[in-house]
């Protein structure tokens, strides 16, 4: 296999690029090369302990974003590794909060659990997965720490995700009344960051940037890839779901009227844990999603 290095000439860089436009956003371009060359420039810079949580690129230091694509910039991520920016946002919420051992490891996971040449329609699916898991799943789902009415919208939320998964028509009506139930409770407690609100906002922000707009019942509906002008706008709900999910379990069983200072060991362990399982969901869930193009060496 011929090696294509990261500093080759940005017109190979580009003729890459516009391939994979025109094919439609393919993850790593679509090529075998690309990938080896961001996998083997992430294991460098573990070896070297310049993987670090609180800035993106300095030094020849940062994060898993900064260490991947060198720089700042999330939108990066869809033109250099052919990967949606809302995956870039997610996989530096996560980084920057779960356990500094497990965050070492992560951005040479992440990639590695990326196969060549996955299309965004199907990243799309990983997002919806990822959401119905944060939302229901019974240890670590949102919906847990709700009752009665409100857990029966996010249960409605999660049930809209999966039939997007299964190009299935949602229930529109009930969805609409889930979204109702939400906003009314986010209305009337919106300085509220206590677990059932922030499972409330986990929610909402799931559904937040997506098309929502297709008639009640409508027999022809199909998901679709997100549009390159929209993933920036997703992106930033996408990181806000994660968010408000990690701080709903950070304070799970606190009480309201505990201070700061004498909660925070078990907050903070409460938020790392979160946050490390957090990751092993979406590494499963990535390594699931199949390639649905020919790539190249």
């Amino acid at each position: 296999m011929q090696k294509v290095s990261l500093a080759a000439p940005l017109t190979s860089i580009k003729t890459r690029q516009t391939t994979s436009t025109r094919l439609g956003l393919r993850s790593f371009l679509g090529s075998e090369a690309v990938r080896n060359d961001f996998l083997q420039r992430v294991q460098e810079h573990a070896a070297k302990d310049e993987i670090v949580k609180g800035k993106y690129w300095e030094n020849g230091k940062g994060c898993a974003v900064g260490c991947t694509i060198h720089s700042g910039n999330h939108e990066e991520y869809r033109s250099s590794l052919g990967l949606p920016v809302w995956l870039a946002k997610i996989e530096d919420k996560i980084f920057e909060n779960m356990s500094n051992q497990g965050a070492k490891e992560f951005p040479r996971s992440f990639l590695e659990a990326i196969r060549v040449g996955v299309e965004d329609s199907e990243m799309d699916k990983v997002k919806r997965r990822f959401y119905h898991w944060l939302l229901t799943d019974p240890t670590y789902g949102v919906k847990q720490h709700t009752r009665a009415e409100l857990a029966g919208a996010i249960q409605t939320v999660a049930d809209y995700h999966e039939a997007c998964v299964k190009s299935e028509t949602p229930n529109w009506n009930e969805l609409q009344w889930a979204k109702g139930i939400i906003s009314s409770i986010l209305s009337g407690s919106s300085k509220t960051y206590f677990p059932p609100m922030d499972a409330t906002r986990t929610a909402k922000y799931s559904l937040e940037g997506l098309t929502l707009d297709k008639p009640i019942g409508s027999k022809d509906y199909q998901p679709l890839p997100m549009p390159k002008s929209r993933d920036p706008l997703t992106a930033i709900y996408c990181s806000r779901a994660v968010n408000t999910a990690g701080m709903a379990a950070e304070w799970s069983g606190i009480e309201a009227d505990n201070s700061n200072i004498s909660s925070q060991p078990l907050r903070t362990a409460q938020k790392t844990a979160a946050y490390d399982t957090m990751a092993e969901k979406l590494l499963e869930l990535l390594s699931q999603a199949q390639p649905t193009a020919p790539i190249q060496a």
